[in-house]
């Protein structure tokens, strides 16, 4: 029996028999989150950042179900998320 039950994303049957918990992850907000969901009055002032950097692979950084893939086929169990400056807000 795992040790975790997963409840979303890939299927997997990997079994963990540890708790490896990764404490350096980021979580990066949708591109143009904050020009988009602001009401409109808000919306000047709104920070002009998100999205996946020119460099970056696609993966989890924002999408829930790459995130719980990769922390499958890397056998973490649980993250601790930073977010960037505009989720900190």
């Amino acid at each position: 029996m795992a040790i975790i039950e997963r409840t979303y994303g890939k299927e997997s049957n990997v079994v963990i028999e540890e708790v490896l918990i990764s404490s350096d992850s980021h979580v990066i907000e949708p591109e143009g989150l904050w020009k988009k969901q602001l009401p409109k009055e808000f919306q000047d002032r709104a920070p002009d950042y998100g999205g996946q950097r020119p460099n970056d692979t696609p993966g989890g950084a924002q999408d829930k179900n790459k995130r719980v893939a990769e922390m499958t086929a890397d056998g973490v169990s649980a993250e601790v998320l930073y977010p960037t400056h505009g989720l900190k807000c």
